[in-house]
């Protein structure tokens, strides 16, 4: 009995053992659970880091980006200019040989000098608007004999401005300008001016208008092609045509009016804008430019529209 009490105790006491160690075993090495919660926590900062680092650099990718953008000139303004223009009206001179064009509402006036020498004087003096510099896109044009930059210069400094800010040339309509741009005072406040100088043929050309309006002026200042052998007078229904394509030299401003299928003429006008009829049947009255032939069609110029 004591025998089997033993083993009964002894068996108890292994059985009572068994758990404890099973305990053991699964709880483990504190070595290894404390090596293996600092790899965790190793891989944690790490991957912080790489997140940081990542997002940092397209933060300032980002921040670069948008610092091009800002630094990026504006779109420019001239093409609006142009459509704006457009709608203006034309204002020409037979006698110095020019057009030039302006907004409605400052219309032209002229003045005639008596005296074509020395400081202030003109020979012509287009004034669009009465007051120009206050009105829609006003300006003033100046016509004279051939005077130099520093003549204007002299002008301008001491009577209309302390000093030039800034020169520069602008080439348009195959005509170099040279810009000079200063400030004037007017009413309460200083604002910016231009006046553009161009001379040809003996002669000086002079345009001064807000700095913001000068490029959109000059860009419709162009010379009138004096033609000296002109047929009679005629009429004609036309369709309109680009005709453009003809060069080299190619003419933006060169139209091709259909009269027929197999009849057609090259046409430029100074007093029509004959752009605005492309694709349309109108009835014009124009002048054969005698001994001017473009392939095999006569060069016209349009005088008026029906």
């Amino acid at each position: 009995m004591e025998n089997q009490i033993n083993v009964g105790n002894q068996n108890t006491q292994q059985i009572g053992q068994n758990p404890i160690n099973q305990n053991v075993q699964t709880t483990g090495n504190p070595k290894v659970k404390y090596l293996a919660l600092g790899i965790v926590v190793f891989l944690g900062f790490l991957l912080f880091g790489l997140g940081g680092y990542y997002f940092g650099k397209q933060s300032t990718n980002s921040y670069q980006d948008s610092k091009k953008t800002a630094n990026q000139p504006l779109p420019s303004s001239t093409t609006t200019e142009a459509d704006d223009a457009a709608d203006w009206k034309v204002y020409s001179n037979e006698k110095y040989g020019f057009e030039v064009k302006y907004d409605p509402e400052s219309s032209p006036t002229e003045q005639v000098g008596t005296e074509d020498t020395g400081q202030f004087t003109y020979l012509l003096l287009v004034k669009f608007g009465t007051n120009p510099l206050k009105f829609p896109h006003g300006y003033t044009l100046t016509v004279n004999k051939q005077k130099s930059l520093d003549d204007y210069r002299t002008e301008l400094i001491g009577h209309s401005t302390d000093k030039i800010d800034s020169e520069k040339e602008t080439t348009t309509n195959d005509s170099t300008w040279t810009k000079l741009n200063y400030q004037i005072f007017l009413t309460t406040d200083y604002i910016p001016v231009t006046t553009a100088i161009l001379s040809k043929s003996g002669y000086s050309y002079t345009i001064t208008a807000s700095i913001l309006d000068i490029d959109q002026i000059l860009s419709t200042f162009k010379f009138r092609i004096k033609y000296t052998d002109l047929s009679e007078l005629k009429t004609a229904d036309v369709l309109v045509q680009d005709g453009s394509y003809y060069g080299p030299p190619f003419d933006p401003d060169l139209y091709q009016l259909e009269i027929g299928q197999s009849n057609h003429l090259f046409a430029k006008s100074d007093t029509v804008n004959l752009k605005q009829y492309l694709g349309k049947r109108i009835k014009v009255s124009y002048r054969e430019i005698k001994g001017i032939v473009m392939g095999e069609q006569q060069l016209v110029i349009v005088e008026s529209v029906d």
